[in-house]
């Protein structure tokens, strides 16, 4: 959900702050997967960010067009999870 472009990217970075923290941390291999999921997330959030100004007509076409694509990369996979019963 987006209530500014601005406050996405807020988000964004500290949620990718706290991903490379806890990418810091992570002290196993079988880990890493788990401590990156912060960083991918707030990685979606700060294309969401890029996507709303693109909308607005404040950043390039082809930096737009990247973040949507990435951004639909991230809701595919999430949506291609295994569903559990």
């Amino acid at each position: 959900m987006c209530f500014a472009p601005e406050a996405d990217a807020a988000v964004g970075v500290f949620v990718v702050a706290v991903g490379v923290d806890a990418l810091r941390h992570a002290d196993a291999q079988t880990q890493i997967p788990l401590a990156a999921l912060p960083l991918l997330f707030g990685l979606h959030q700060l294309s969401e960010a890029i996507v709303w100004w693109g909308l607005q007509g404040h950043i390039a076409h082809e930096l737009e067009r990247m973040a949507v694509w990435t951004y639909v990369v991230f809701a595919l996979v999430a949506a291609a999870r295994p569903k559990t019963r």
